[in-house]
C-alpha cells in the first residue's frame, strides 16, 4: 500500500488494518488488537480530529487495560 495524498480519505488506515496487518504473522497482543481496532473505527467513522482525540485515546485505553 502507497501513500496517495490525493486519494487518501479516512477509511483507509481502518481497511488496511483489517486486511492486510491485523492478519499479519505476527504475534501482537489481543488488548493492542482490541485498542487499534477501536481506534481506526472511531478514525474511519468520525474523522482525525475524533478519532485522535486525547480523552477518546484515554478512555479507550483504560477500557482494553481492565478487560485484559
Amino acid at each position: 500500500m502507497a501513500y496517495q495524498k490525493e486519494n487518501w480519505n479516512q477509511q483507509e488506515p481502518y481497511k488496511y488494518w483489517t486486511n492486510i496487518e491485523k492478519n499479519a504473522p505476527v504475534s501482537k497482543h489481543p488488548g493492542s488488537i482490541e485498542f487499534m481496532d477501536i481506534v481506526l473505527k472511531k478514525i474511519a467513522d468520525e474523522g482525525l480530529d475524533a478519532g485522535l482525540d486525547r480523552k477518546f485515546l484515554k478512555n479507550t485505553y483504560n477500557y482494553i487495560l481492565k478487560k485484559f
